[in-house]
Parts: structure tokens; sequence; C-alpha cells
């Protein structure tokens, strides 16, 4: 339990008060009370100075090195700067480095790359930046991480997400079949029937990053896989993959599978018939005399 002592000033650590740290460490406040707490509380609020004031006192290793990850997590630059040599990157499997990579904290993950496990968890810092759509960091992660991992996970969430730029990086080195096609799935599911707008620029941004994502996937997915999935069908799916599709595909899909209903598809192949039906004129009525 704390003394009255520690606790005041680990409410200091808290706030972030300089001198009121200063002050209660000269009054004999234990700094590595409660295993450092003062200090992860100062970590935790990014408090600069108290940081540099407990640190030569305290234990940062304590917590499996709580007090970087916590400053990795928030993006705290300095604050890593002066804590990395005295803890330990790797504790919790390099849980720094995944916790700045899926904040996008791109000066801290070059700081804790080279300490750090970056295929720790299944590369779990790969697929937190790509989720997240932090394009850089994946950038960096990309050459030491698995991007096939967890049946190419960093794909499907990027793809989820509608980050082009990251799927068009991910796409080379991943598996776009894997999980059933999963990464198409992800997209179309979020990319919603409204995106077909696009050719008309109807559609916002994000909705149009979808659909660039569905054409890159589609020729590289297994389709007649997605199209039997009936909870991709109930969702209407299936009715935007056929829309992104060139018709006589479209066709063809439709008549290796004639059980199953997909009605904006084969409205299109009816709209398409009509358009290519020659025209045909009507002859005038008679007028009466």
């Amino acid at each position: 339990m704390l003394s009255i002592l520690d606790h005041t000033l680990v409410e200091a650590a808290e706030r972030g008060s300089r001198k009121e740290v200063e002050y209660l460490l000269a009054a004999g406040a234990n700094p590595k009370a409660a295993d450092s707490w003062a200090l992860q509380c100062a970590a935790r609020n990014g408090h600069l100075e108290a940081i540099k004031l407990l640190l030569p006192v305290s234990d940062p290793k304590t917590y499996d090195s709580q007090a970087l990850q916590l400053e990795a997590e928030h993006g705290h630059l300095e604050s890593v700067k002066l804590l990395l040599p005295v803890s330990d990157p790797k504790t919790k499997d390099s849980l720094a480095l995944r916790s700045a990579a899926a904040n996008g904290h791109l000066e801290i993950v070059k700081l804790l790359l080279p300490v750090s496990d970056p295929s720790a968890l299944d590369s779990n810092a790969l697929w937190l930046a790509a989720q997240n759509g932090h394009l850089e960091v994946v950038k960096l992660l990309l050459p030491v991480s698995d991007s096939s991992a967890l049946d190419s996970l960093a794909l499907q969430l990027a793809a989820e997400g509608g980050h082009l730029e990251i799927v068009k990086l991910l796409l080379p080195v991943s598996d776009p079949k894997a999980g059933n096609s999963w990464a198409l799935r992800l997209a179309a599911k979020n990319g919603h029937l409204e995106i077909i707008r696009v050719a008309c620029g109807g559609a916002p941004a994000h909705k149009r990053a979808h659909l660039e994502i569905i054409r890159l996937l589609l020729p590289l997915s297994d389709i007649s896989k997605v199209m039997l999935d009936l909870d991709f069908i109930k969702t209407g799916g299936c009715d935007l993959l056929l829309s992104c599709l060139p018709l006589p595909e479209v066709e063809e899909l439709m008549t290796s599978h004639p059980g199953l209903a997909f009605p904006r598809a084969r409205a299109m192949l009816a709209a398409e018939s009509l358009r290519q039906r020659p025209a045909t004129t009507t002859p005038a009525k008679r007028r009466r005399t």
C-alpha cells in the first residue's frame, strides 16, 4: 500500500507537475513504490519533464516495460527516446512496436523496429497498420514481416477498410484467394451497392476506393466460391461483384448457377439484351376519313 507521500508523488506525476515531483522526491517520496507507478502515470499522460525526473530513480522495466509501451502507443517520440535504452522493447510480443504501428507513429516505428520483433503474433504490427490505413508504416514493415500470415490478413483488413494504396502494395506478396477470397468479400461488403454509381461520379471517395479494390481483386480471386456464399448473397455482395464484371462473364456465371437469384445482374443482362435488339418501327395509325 502506498504511503501518503508516495501517493502524492503518483498524483503529481499524473498531472505532470515538475515542481511538485521535484519537491516530493526531495522530501523522501519513494519513486519505486508500487513498481514505479509514478513513472507509469507520467508516461501514460506523456509528461516528458516528469519522466526526466523520475527515470533515473525508478525501474522502467516494471509491468513489462509498460512505460515505453504507453509512450509508443500515444506517439510521444521524445519520451520513447528517453525510455528505450533502459527498457525491453520485445516484451509482450513487441507490444511497443505493435502499438506504434497501429496508431501510425512512423518515427517511433523507425526507432523501435531494429530492437523489436515485427513478426511477433503473425506479423501483428503489419496487419494493424494495414487495417488502420497507415501506408508509410506498412511500407516500413513489409520487408521484415510475413504478409501471407493468417490467410493474408493484412490484405483482407486493408480491403475491408478501403485502403487502396495499401492493397496495391500487399497484393503482389499476398494470397487474394486465401479464406475463400475473403479480401474480395470484405471489399464488396463495405463498398455497398451504391459504389456502382462511381461510373457516374456520384460516389464519395471511400466508396470509389472500395470499387477500385474490388476491380484489383476480382481477377485474382475465386469468384465461384464467393458467389455460392449464402450470407454474401443476402447482403447484396454478389450483385455488387457482378456489376463490376464484364457482361459476358456475368452471363456465364448466371448460366452456371441458374438456381441463384441475382436481381441486379439479371436486370443488367436484360437491359443489355434490349439495347442490342434491332429497333422496330410500329406502323402509323390510319386516320379516319
